[in-house]
This record gives structure tokens, sequence and C-alpha cells, in this order.
């Protein structure tokens, strides 16, 4: 069996205590359900499948630690639509179908966070779109007219709103995409995975 290749650090598991020891299964134990991967994947199809089906019995299996792959290392967002420039206007029935999974999601972890008090620094206030050039200045209008075809907030900043954020004036123009949160992934991966303990 091929097991994950990442790196042998991972920059939130370095901040936080030494977690408990894993648990870790020896001989052969026969279950109805198993998922692979402690990730955000994992976690949420071993926690559906506990919700749905309270009385069996779940096995979660992962390589290494729970969110020490590629869940418990991204960068902290978690965005209610992922287009670039003006795709929707392209595709607008697709366009609005993964804008409306994607905000359901975000919908569905914001929850999770708010009920079981989980503590990763979440907020909603946004995404920030910036262009320097004529170039970055067409594709930034792309994203405003994509954002307003799916009826996504969207709101152009003027040099001095973009500046209290960012520190620099540099940007021709900008706009904050206001559906999207901000988090410490491994936090929310962590305390997801004590609840399917």
């Amino acid at each position: 069996m091929q097991l994950p290749n990442n790196a042998a650090t991972n920059g939130w598991y370095n901040v936080l205590p030494d977690p408990a020891p894993a648990k870790q299964v020896s001989g052969t134990i026969r279950v109805p359900y198993v998922v692979l991967g402690a990730g955000v994947t994992g976690l949420s199809a071993a926690r559906q499948l506990a919700t749905h089906l309270p009385d069996e019995e779940i096995v979660l299996i992962e390589a290494e630690r729970v969110g020490f792959g590629t869940s418990g290392r991204n960068s902290g967002f978690a965005l209610d639509s992922f287009f670039h420039g003006d795709e929707p206007l392209n595709n607008p029935e697709l366009s609005a179908a993964h804008a409306r999974l994607c905000t359901g999601g975000l919908n569905i972890l914001r929850k999770l966070v708010k009920e079981n008090e989980i503590e990763c620094g979440w907020h909603d206030w946004g995404k920030l779109h910036v262009s320097a050039g004529a170039e970055g200045d067409t594709s930034l209008k792309g994203f405003i007219q994509g954002y307003k075809s799916l009826g996504i907030q969207a709101q152009e900043l003027n040099a001095e709103e973009v500046a209290a954020v960012t520190g620099s004036t540099d940007w021709v123009r900008r706009c904050r995409q206001t559906l999207l949160c901000m988090k410490t992934p491994l936090y929310i991966v962590l305390n997801v995975a004590n609840q399917v303990d």
C-alpha cells in the first residue's frame, strides 16, 4: 500500500500541544462501514454516517494523524465559490449549482463550529481580490460581474479601505467578496475527529 508522502512537519500541528497517542487497531475487525482518511472529507463522511446510522459501527482509518495531510495544512480559507473571473457568465447554471454546493458546505461548517464552540479563529470578513495593472483589472471586472450574476454580494473598495487590511495602496482596483470565512483548519479537523471518536 502506498501511503501519503507529506512533509515530515505540519505548521498547524507545530503550534498546538502534542496530540494524544493515536489509537491503533491490531488484528482483524469486521464492521459494516469503513472510511479511509481523517481529513475534512473523511471526517465529514464518518460524521454523516454516524448521524444517519447511530446504531452501526463505523471505523475511520488514517495513515498518519488526523488532519496531518492537506486538510490540516491549508491556508485557512473556506470558500463559498471557486470560479475565476467571468466563468459564471459563460455557464450560469453550472456556476450557480457550484455556488449553492459551496455555500451549503460552508453553512454546515459554520454551524458545526458554532454548535461545538470550536475555537478556530473563524470570521466571515470575506475575501479580497485586488489588481495592480490593466490585465488584473480586466480579470477583476470579470470577478465582479460573475459575482453579481450569481447574486453573491461583492463590493468595490477604495484604496484606503484596502490599505487598512493589506497595508498597501498599490492596488489599482479592488473588490471584497463577503461570503467566505477564515479559520485555523487543523482546530476544526481535530474537534470533528473528537466527535467521531
